[in-house]
């Protein structure tokens, strides 16, 4: 039977990250020593995990049922013990255990304020790195032929926001793309930009860069179907590029260069910087061929009667080999891909490489990565293939942007500022151009990176008008939280100095709301450790929520002097850490609506 080696998962398992948490960490340390010291057991075990129902505690543990089990300790003496050494922990004010044997917790109001103030602080650390330190993300890497269409946005703004995630946790992270400026739809662009603009020039037209390109990209790829003559003069295109001949290789270096000047405007318009490296299938396609044949000595490589060469690891890896080398010697995308890891590799050494790629390349990425693996290069578990599914149009097939009908992300995002223009004119609201592009862009970040991007959805079913909502779960909801704790800080500017009042007990709406913000490094490190950006969505979403709670529930001008000056700076670290939530996504916050 053979075996699965190279048969990877789609959804990534863990870094190896742990999450820094104040005071939290601080608990579990000292009881687990104590609890060591007492049983003379240095394999004893005790964590603390946030309580699903508040109502029992701040905190819970299952210690009680795994080390009465597992070292066979008397599980009411236990209990005894723990609950002891629980209680005299100078942030704990409650040690209960419940029916089912876990042990709750409750935190008291100081250090509720100490976990907010030092998440709050330039010195938070969100995480302690694991094996993994480093991560090359390759992303988006969209055909020099288009402008950026709705299902390449997903791309563009997950790998965005996985970059942001993963360099707030400390691990250290570059970014490139691959460039397929070569091929038959590249030449049949050159051949309509030659035959069919009529004097029409970019400047003329009006368009961006990439639009110009992925117009004359649409009918030449028209006229090539239609036509014999020009699928004729096509193929001449790519013979005379192959050849270097003068004219042909200035019209298509004119040609790359305006679609990816067009792609970097519309990546700048969404906030991505759009500067990370460029590798370009012309600077690569002919290598790779040394690799191949090295690896045919070595037994990973095998010839058949054609003469072609394929790898030879079906057996341990359980993916089909691939041809690397055809009979006449030409090299296909999988050699070039071997050589380019091994280029990328060496210009960025980084422990792992990410491809942010959609679904239909899975069973590319499993035999690349299985190559890499048998040829030394890069081990298995060190490579990931960011497998998103695909954005689908109104006909529930694949959006693509060849037939040059399909929504653009500039469009896009041009609709989505009508949509706020519109309704803030309705509502007789003044908001200046800058804060609707930041509006629309939270409106389109949150509705894009808060969905599982391993489920397909059609465009068409998105509720639009939803997105730019200040009501429901919607980045502008977020961003509205936000403003509106900004306001209510200005509104108190003489009282609010951002002190403490350690007098002032806690309202119970305060300590709900304390205890969802202190568990942002511990969803940011989660995010990170996993690849998943909708958890920062969910969580900004509920932290916000409850933050409009609080609003609505407490009279702060009613609140004698010391307990306001607390219940605003509660409110200024809440908002910090609703703000930082949103960076995570993209998002630049405004400071009012």
């Amino acid at each position: 039977m053979a075996s699965k080696k190279g048969i990877t998962k789609r959804r990534w398992d863990t870094l190896g990250l742990k999450a820094i948490r104040p005071i939290i960490d601080n608990i579990e340390e000292t009881t687990l020593a104590r609890l060591r010291r007492h049983y003379d057991n240095d394999e004893l075990d005790f964590s603390l995990q946030a309580s699903h129902n508040l109502e029992f505690g701040d905190y819970s543990t299952t210690a009680l049922l795994k080390n009465s089990k597992r070292h066979q300790i008397d599980m009411d003496e236990l209990d005894s013990v723990l609950t002891e050494i629980l209680k005299e922990n100078e942030h704990i004010t409650e040690v209960s255990t419940a029916p089912n044997k876990f042990i709750n917790i409750r935190l008291s109001d100081q250090a509720l304020l100490q976990i907010a103030q030092s998440l709050n602080s330039q010195e938070n650390q969100i995480a302690q790195l694991g094996h993994i330190k480093s991560i090359l993300i390759e992303s988006p890497s969209v055909n020099p032929n288009k402008a950026l269409h709705v299902g390449h946005l997903l791309n563009v703004l997950v790998a965005g926001s996985l970059n942001r995630i993963l360099r707030a946790t400390g691990i250290r992270t570059e970014r490139d793309e691959i460039i397929n400026d070569l091929g038959v739809p590249v030449c049949m662009t050159i051949w309509a930009i030659r035959n069919l603009t009529n004097g029409e020039t970019l400047e003329s037209s009006g368009l961006k860069p990439d639009q110009f390109v992925g117009k004359y990209y649409v009918l030449g790829k028209n006229a090539f179907k239609e036509d014999q003559e020009v699928e004729k003069a096509v193929r001449q295109i790519m013979v005379d590029l192959e050849s270097c001949d003068e004219q042909t290789v200035k019209d298509w270096k004119s040609m790359i260069e305006m679609s990816i000047a067009g792609q970097i405007q519309t990546y700048n318009s969404y906030g991505e910087d759009g500067t990370w490296h460029r590798w370009y299938e012309s600077d690569i396609y002919k290598d790779g061929k040394d690799i191949v044949i090295e690896q045919l000595e070595k037994g990973t490589v095998r010839k058949d009667e054609t003469g072609a060469l394929l790898s030879d690891i079906n057996e341990e890896y359980g993916v089909r080999d691939a041809v690397l080398l055809r009979p006449d010697g030409t090299t296909l995308y999988h050699t070039q891909d071997i050589k380019l890891a091994k280029n990328k590799l060496e210009k960025y050494n980084v422990d792992m490489m990410m491809y942010v790629v959609d679904e239909e390349q899975i069973d590319h990425f499993q035999s690349l990565f299985s190559i890499l693996d048998a040829f030394g290069i890069k081990e298995l578990g060190t490579m990931y293939h960011f497998a998103y599914a695909k954005v689908l149009g109104g006909d529930g097939k694949s959006i693509k942007s060849r037939d040059g009908v399909d929504l653009t992300a500039d469009q896009l995002l041009v609709e989505i500022q009508d949509r706020i223009r519109a309704s803030s004119k309705e509502k007789g609201q003044d908001i200046d151009e800058a804060s609707i592009t930041k509006i629309a862009l939270t409106a389109l970040k949150y509705l894009y990176l808060s969905r599982d991007p391993f489920k397909a959805f059609r465009f068409d079913t998105l509720d639009l008008d939803e997105a730019v909502s200040f009501k429901g779960k919607s980045g502008t909801y977020c961003l509205y939280s936000y403003t509106r704790a900004k306001s209510l800080i200005a509104k108190f500017t003489e009282e609010f100095d951002g002190s403490i009042s350690d007098s002032s007990a806690l309202l119970d709406i305060e300590r709900l709301l304390l205890l969802q913000n202190a568990k942002y490094n511990e969803v940011v490190t989660n995010a990170a450790d996993t690849f998943t950006p909708s958890e920062i969505a969910s969580y900004v979403y509920d932290l916000s929520k409850l933050f409009n709670r609080y609003y609505e529930e407490v009279k702060f001008s009613e609140l004698e002097k010391a307990k306001l000056k607390t219940s605003l700076t509660i409110v200024s670290m809440v908002s910090e850490t609703i703000k930082k939530s949103l960076e995570l996504l993209g998002v630049e916050v405004v400071e009012r609506m």
